[in-house]
């Protein structure tokens, strides 16, 4: 767990979640791991509005998926997901020992529910 913080959305997320730009979230950073070694910087951001209290739980050790089904019954149903190459950050390259411009893909997508609301972006 790289970043756990509650913050204001932020123009780019707002859009994402419909929240207003100072609208609540959840942000979480994490350094997912494949046997010990840095396979993934994953970033997500989850409107407090709609999932009252996340902000609670240790999801160090908790399944954001299992949160979300359990605690607030909530299963993504849609996905968008664009994939692009960019070019590694020198903050991005050192979680990822990776070399600063070396190319790493880039997922950015949104989940949403049923209710066709956004869940996470």
């Amino acid at each position: 767990m790289l970043a756990y913080e509650v913050a204001p959305a932020g123009a780019e997320t707002a859009s994402r979640l419909y929240l207003p730009e100072d609208g609540p979230v959840l942000h979480l950073e994490r350094l997912r791991l494949i046997g010990g070694v840095s396979a993934m910087l994953e970033t997500s951001y989850l409107p407090l509005v709609r999932f009252p209290g996340i902000d609670a739980f240790d999801f160090e050790e908790d399944s954001l998926l299992r949160v979300l089904d359990d605690e607030y019954d909530v299963e993504a149903v849609h996905v968008t997901l664009r994939v692009t190459v960019a070019r590694a950050t020198e903050r991005e390259a050192g979680l990822m020992r990776v070399e600063s411009n070396d190319l790493i893909f880039l997922e950015c997508g949104t989940r949403m529910g049923s209710d066709i609301n956004p869940i996470e972006y």
